[in-house]
């Protein structure tokens, strides 16, 4: 798994090892016109993300829980942001780019 950093935190970042019909569902699900799909996709990114803490790694947020790691993150929308861009543009396009290939 590739580490990246973003320009609002200081700790690396990762994302998890997910199954490939997970992302083909995904593919499926994307609909920013529908706050409750958005919230839903924003959730898996973040349920997806692992940041690294003194040399282990933690989910940015626990799934289908309100927890966030590091706890000041939940209110830091740039990183929130940050990282759900990555996600969508540095790591889901290029797989769908490359399979649509």
């Amino acid at each position: 798994m590739q580490e990246f950093t973003i320009e609002s935190r200081n700790e690396n970042f990762r994302i998890k090892d997910i199954q490939p019909t997970l992302l083909l569902a995904l593919r499926t699900t994307i609909n920013f016109d529908d706050l409750e799909s958005t919230n839903k996709l924003y959730s898996f990114i973040l349920e997806n993300i692992e940041v690294n803490i003194k040399g282990s790694w933690f989910n940015v947020k626990e799934k289908n829980r309100e927890i966030y790691v590091p706890d000041e993150i939940k209110t830091d929308f740039k990183a929130l942001n940050e990282l759900i861009n990555y996600f969508l543009g540095d790591y889901l396009k290029p797989l769908f780019t490359k399979s649509n290939k």
